[in-house]
């Protein structure tokens, strides 16, 4: 994603008292308002082991997702709530938080596209797992990961670092 959607980007937003994404960015569309929150693994660490089951960094990240999905889905009111005071508590933009986090507009302008597209009420709120590259897996693998991504990905999407790489270099040139 890259757009004028995008209201903020935090860096190590928490996920209840001791678990944190590495990255959450809060948007808003026709889809509803929500957070995405990110985690990135190294693009060196491999997705799968010779014999075509997740490697065990793979296996971690996706056991954290799950950890803050089940914090989150019966906390999520309250959960988004925080992501909005932190947001609020951002400075004005272009200037950035200390720790790099940010946000794209006043805030004024933030908490009115989060009520007109039902943050305050109904936030929707995905997970998203960076890691690997796909130039270094084999056919077995590639066709692995694009079955998990067809099939198997009701909880989060896995992109590998082409993919993400390839989306920020196409994303200027795209015709809305």
């Amino acid at each position: 994603m890259g757009d004028d959607a995008i209201l903020a980007a935090l860096t190590k937003p928490p996920v209840g008292t001791r678990l944190s994404a590495d990255f959450g960015v809060l948007a808003f569309g026709q889809g509803g308002c929500g957070i995405h929150l990110i985690e990135i693994e190294t693009a060196s660490e491999p997705l799968f082991t010779a014999a075509g089951v997740p490697a065990k960094r793979h296996n971690h990240a996706v056991g954290q997702i799950r950890d803050w999905h089940e914090w989150i889905h019966p906390n999520r009111i309250s959960f988004m709530n925080d992501m909005m005071a932190r947001v609020e508590s951002l400075p004005e933009p272009p200037a950035k938080a200390a720790n790099l986090s940010f946000r794209t507009r006043a805030i004024t302008a933030i908490q009115s596209a989060w009520k007109g597209f039902g943050g305050y009420d109904d936030p929707v709120i995905s997970y998203t797992l960076i890691m690997g590259r796909w130039a270094q897996l084999n056919a077995a693998h590639k066709k692995r990961l694009l079955q998990f991504n067809k099939h198997e990905s009701k909880l989060f999407e896995l992109f590998t670092y082409d993919q993400l790489i390839r989306s920020a270099l196409e994303r200027p040139y795209r015709n809305w």
